[in-house]
């Protein structure tokens, strides 16, 4: 009996331990895989001005991998601290434009983001010996493609500015390695793609854009505490 009893408070102590260890402040590395949807509006321009064409989103889920680092300091009963993240990202939606009173009727407008990177203010409060919930906002920077039609027609890379947020969990597995899980949400305001030329009775140019681009993804990773 009381070979059980120590076994007990030692599994308990550990546990504990493990707890507070995972979760202490301090820098942080880590990984995460994502699964993502993008949600937005095209809009053309002749002469400067925008219109809003109809248009039927064809956007496939996306998946994503990020590099992150962090620091946490202590203040009263919470954690505060910054976190950046790094990563690629296989974002494609695409947009048929099904207007018959465009040019565009029947064309579509693709969207392509590459590489991202975040850089977020992070607040986090234990809740449970062996989880912690965590909220972050901040801003972000990706770097874009896009490309109206088939191939044959021009493509345009650009960097746009987003503001981000995020809410999570965390959860140790050992003494300096806890998993985690979040959902994210990205906006960004317009993302513009190449001018297109197109001929009635004279050749006229037309911009196209994405406008107001939302991309809200649910992450999974783990980070090891330095």
């Amino acid at each position: 009996m009381k070979i059980k009893t120590l076994l007990i408070s030692a599994l308990t102590t550990t546990v504990i331990q493990t707890s507070a260890i995972a979760q202490k402040p301090g820098p942080y590395l880590g990984a995460q895989l994502g699964l993502s949807k993008t949600a937005s509006k095209g809009e053309l321009s002749v002469k400067g001005s925008y219109l809003t064409f109809p248009a039927k989103t064809n956007s496939k889920q996306s998946l994503s991998a990020d590099l992150i680092a962090g620091y946490l300091f202590p203040a009263s009963s919470f954690l505060v601290g910054g976190e950046v993240s790094i990563g690629l990202d296989t974002t494609k939606p695409q947009k048929r434009v099904t207007s018959d009173q465009t040019v565009l009727a029947d064309d579509t407008l693709i969207l392509k983001r590459k590489m991202t990177s975040t850089f977020n203010a992070i607040l986090a409060r234990r809740v449970h010996t062996r989880a912690t919930m965590y909220a972050k906002a901040g801003f972000g920077i990706s770097r874009f493609k896009t490309q109206l039609g088939d191939a044959h027609r021009p493509k345009k890379s650009t960097t746009r500015p987003s503001l981000t947020c995020a809410l999570g969990v965390e959860t140790p597995l050992t003494k300096n390695i806890s998993a985690r899980a979040e959902v994210s949400y990205e906006r960004f305001k317009t993302v513009n793609a190449t001018p297109i030329e197109y001929r009635i009775n004279r050749t006229k140019s037309i911009n196209v854009r994405h406008k107001n681009i939302h991309i809200t993804a649910l992450k999974v990773g783990a980070v090891v505490r330095i």
